[in-house]
């Protein structure tokens, strides 16, 4: 009888490959959105992606320069500013012309408040027509107190106004170019109406005459 060798042949294993081991660098790794996440937000750090993408830092660190994340980021900011501030400026410019406007408008309602009161200061008949004495109309006493109101009015109005256009509203700080104020027809505007409230034995803070 012929003896046989039981003894299997061992079969020889393919060598293992350990993850992580090749030269190309990590796999499957989003570096879009590593790279949008880094761009997108300031407070992020390298390391902070490479925490979030389970990456080492030396290939987030090697990305980022092949890629030139952090220039890439400053000038995102840099535009970013830019057309912040431009839209800043442009409400700002808009908010400036609504007051302007608004100043302009008061300033005309006191001019044609003093004018009016300047051309009914004259008597006149029932028919409203004006009274005249030897060719001449015969003038009514003022309303001071309504003049001063409308004064006083007209200077923050004017004041308002300059504040807006970034021009001083200081009367000491306002000359024409002999160095006399500019503000001399208000000033006088505003004494005659005391000398006015004067001569008629009243308080500048009077009612009506």
């Amino acid at each position: 009888m012929v003896k046989t060798n039981s003894k299997k042949t061992p079969v020889k294993k393919a060598p293992v490959t350990k993850k992580g081991s090749s030269k190309s660098g990590p796999k499957n790794v989003d570096w879009y959105s590593a790279r949008k996440d880094y761009l997108g937000d300031s407070t992020l750090s390298l390391d902070d992606i490479a925490k979030k993408y389970g990456v080492s830092k030396t290939a987030v660190g090697n990305r980022a320069k092949a890629e030139d994340w952090t220039n890439l980021r400053q000038d995102l900011y840099e535009r970013a500013f830019t057309k912040f501030t431009e839209k800043l400026l442009d409400e700002k410019s808009s908010a400036n012309n609504r007051h302007l406007t608004h100043w302009q408008n008061l300033q005309a309602l006191a001019n044609n408040s003093i004018v009016d009161l300047a051309e009914r200061n004259y008597e006149r008949n029932k028919a409203g027509h004006l009274i005249l004495v030897d060719g001449k109309p015969i003038p009514k006493p003022l309303n001071t107190f309504v003049l001063e109101k409308l004064a006083k009015t007209l200077k923050i109005a004017i004041d308002g106004e300059r504040v807006v256009l970034g021009l001083p509203t200081s009367v000491s700080a306002i000359t024409d170019p002999t160095g006399g104020s500019v503000w001399s027809g208000f000033s006088d505007m505003v004494k005659a109406a005391e000398k006015v409230l004067s001569e008629n034995g009243q308080e500048s803070s009077g009612g009506d005459t």
